[in-house]
């Protein structure tokens, strides 16, 4: 179960958060988080920068994550 959200601040940038939990046989049981920050700098070209952390029975890891989107029009 989780959650993902958006909210824009203004034209250009937009937050975002998300968390989630996940439970199984044997008493398994997980989480995630995250948050960051996204900047449109075209109408179809962006930059997203978040940070992620997630525990399990398996591990734990944290992350900081850069990415980039664009978004090709069709015909």
């Amino acid at each position: 179960m989780g959650y993902f959200a958006l909210k824009p601040l203004n034209k250009e940038f937009t937050t975002l958060t998300f968390a989630g939990v996940s439970m199984g046989s044997d008493d398994y049981f997980g989480y995630w988080l995250g948050a960051g920050l996204g900047y449109n700098f075209t109408p179809k070209d962006s930059l997203s920068l978040f940070g992620l952390v997630m525990d399990n029975d398996y591990g734990s890891d944290q992350k900081i994550i850069l990415s980039y989107s664009h978004t090709f029009s069709g015909i």
